[in-house]
């Protein structure tokens, strides 16, 4: 498969190249005491002897690493016991590196100290280095492909049977195949492992699914949700009805395959409308305000007056007609007001005050 597909497997090699041609990694979980502001060498030296103790604690037999770090280590990671994900050349400093890059999975470092505190951390994983060349893992990269493309193409049979069923008269929904839903988790601490699930699986779960509704003039046109951006799909959309719901040709959006039909449209409703229109304009002006004003600090520690135009304004006052007093502060420069539509032909401007 690799010498029929040479430059799909040169893509692939460089698209993935850091699985590849990578230095050490080294997954690792921290535990910190942070030196004190204040209490000067007394504060200093009792905080590293707590992290003394702390590592002795971890180092004991069974202890629990990630629970000593979620319990009483510092800073920004305890809330994830400690763990700091794959540390690399790349994301550490150097002195920090040379300290993760010498220890074996399972391993504590020793204390260290750093300008934010004293600390050690245990490497959970390592990914060692590797360099290797395109040639190395050529075939390697054949048999991933080679296997992607076999499941694309039992993928796109499939969808075109779906896409046949129904322009032969069948519902979507009948033709759309069935997938296995995923067997519940069993309660923690009630299935060891490798035990089979006692519950019988779940009923196998219909493909098919809906978007829900979507406006035709969402700002990204070619987005459809639940779907992805397709400029392809979003140019069919105009054309579909009632009478002719289905797209006619499967359709692959960002590396998935879709047979799509129409379930529902709705025109705009000018009675719905103006039962609505309140809260459109209300959103509107709300929204108006925050670029006039400024985010909500600005306006509630801002001068006095400042705050009186803005509650004006929300509450329906037209800004024009608002004084501009000294102190108050508007981004109407750097947002200035949406151009009016032209008028049609003949048609006379109408101000309101």
């Amino acid at each position: 498969w690799a010498a029929a597909h040479v430059d799909d497997v040169a893509r692939y090699y460089d698209e993935h190249k850091k699985e590849y041609d990578r230095d050490t990694e080294v997954h690792i979980r921290r535990v910190l005491v942070r030196k004190p502001k204040e209490g000067g060498d007394a504060a200093l030296a009792e905080a590293r002897a707590k992290a003394e103790a702390l590592l002795a604690e971890a180092r004991a037999e069974g202890a629990d690493f990630e629970a000593i770090a979620r319990e009483k280590s510092e800073g920004y990671y305890k809330n994830y016991g400690g763990d700091m994900g794959w540390q690399s050349k790349e994301n550490s400093s150097p002195k920090d590196f040379e300290v993760y890059a010498a220890l074996t999975a399972g391993q504590i470092s020793d204390v260290q100290e750093s300008p934010i505190g004293f600390w050690f951390v245990r490497a959970e994983e390592i990914k060692p280095a590797m360099k290797k060349t395109l040639d190395e893992v050529r075939d390697e990269i054949g048999t991933i492909l080679a296997g992607e493309a076999k499941r694309t193409e039992a993928a796109r049979a499939a969808a075109e049977a779906v896409l046949a069923k129904v322009k032969a008269g069948a519902k979507l929904s009948e033709a759309a195949p069935m997938k296995q839903a995923p067997a519940p988790a069993a309660p923690e601490g009630e299935a060891p492992e490798g035990d089979a699930p006692e519950a019988a699986s779940p009923e196998p779960v219909s493909t098919l699914e809906s978007t829900g509704p979507f406006s035709a003039d969402r700002p990204a046109w070619d987005r459809i949700p639940g779907i992805g951006k397709s400029a392809e799909l979003a140019a069919k959309l105009d054309a579909l009805t009632a009478e002719a719901p289905l797209v006619d040709q499967v359709l692959e959006v960002e590396g998935r395959l879709f047979v799509v039909a129409l379930k529902e449209r709705v025109e705009p409703d000018d009675e719905a409308f103006a039962k609505d229109r309140e809260t459109f304009e209300r959103r509107l002006r709300i929204g108006r305000a925050n670029q006039l004003f400024g985010n909500w600090k600005a306006v509630v520690y801002g001068p006095v007056r400042q705050r009186e135009v803005f509650r004006r304004f929300t509450g329906g006052a037209l800004l024009d007609v608002l004084d501009h007093a000294e102190g108050v502060r508007l981004n109407d420069e750097l947002y200035p007001p949406p151009a009016a539509p032209a008028l049609p032909e003949g048609a006379m401007p109408i101000k309101l005050n």
